[in-house]
C-alpha cells in the first residue's frame, strides 16, 4: 500500500531426501517411458514444490496440466526438427532456418513465462503476468543478436575455410559471452 514494500516469511516444507525420492519415482517412470513421462514428471516436480511452499503462512499452488507443457516441449522438438532438416538440405537453407528459430525464441519465453505465471495461485488467488512480448525482446536483444552475429561469422568463416577466420570468430564469441550481463542468461532457464 501507498508504496510501501512488506517483507513476507517465505518457508518450504518439503525435505531434500522426500522430494529425492519422489523425483526419483519420476525419473523411473521417464525411463520406462521412454521419454513421454517427462512433461508429467517436469508437472509433477513442480507442483510438489509449489505446494509444500507456503509466503506468509499461506500455500503456493501449481495449476498447470502437463498437456500444456508437453504442447509446448513439443513445439521446441518441431522447431528444432525444422532446423536439422534445413540443414540437411543445404548450409544456407540450415542457416536461415537457425535464423529464424533464434528470432522466435523470445516469443516462446514469453509464452513460457506468461502460461506459467498464470497457472499459480497463492491463497487460491490466482497470478497474473502483465508483460508484453515486446519488451522479452528488449531485454534479451543482446543474446539474439549476438547469436545471430556468432552464427553468421562461424558460417562465413567455414565458406572462407581459412583458420584465421575460426580464431577470429572464436574469439568474437567468447567476446559475446563474457560481455553479456548474467541477467541475460538467466532467460535461458525460462525457455
Amino acid at each position: 500500500p501507498r508504496g510501501e514494500v512488506k517483507a513476507w516469511p517465505v518457508r518450504v516444507g518439503a525435505t531434500a531426501p522426500a522430494h529425492a525420492r519422489r523425483g526419483a519415482g519420476w525419473s523411473l517412470l521417464v525411463l520406462l517411458s521412454g521419454g513421454l513421462y517427462l512433461p508429467w514428471a517436469f508437472t509433477a516436480a513442480r507442483r510438489s514444490l509449489w505446494r509444500h511452499t507456503r509466503v506468509a503462512g499461506r500455500s503456493m499452488d501449481d495449476h498447470q496440466p502437463a498437456a500444456a507443457q508437453l504442447l509446448h516441449w513439443l513445439l521446441m522438438l518441431g522447431l528444432g526438427a525444422g532446423v536439422a532438416l534445413a540443414w540437411r538440405s543445404g548450409p544456407g537453407l540450415g542457416l536461415m532456418a537457425a535464423s529464424l528459430a533464434v528470432l522466435a525464441w523470445p516469443v516462446l519465453v514469453f509464452l513460457q513465462a506468461r502460461r506459467r505465471a498464470h497457472h499459480l495461485s497463492w491463497a487460491r488467488r490466482r497470478m497474473g503476468f502483465e508483460g508484453r512480448c515486446a519488451q522479452v525482446y528488449r531485454e534479451v536483444w543482446p543474446l539474439v543478436a549476438g547469436a545471430l552475429l556468432v552464427m553468421w561469422g562461424l558460417a562465413a568463416a567455414a565458406r572462407w575455410g581459412q583458420p584465421e577466420g575460426w580464431c577470429i570468430w572464436g574469439l568474437v564469441a567468447a567476446g559475446w559471452a563474457m560481455a553479456l550481463p548474467l541477467a541475460a542468461w538467466g532467460w535461458l532457464e525460462i525457455g
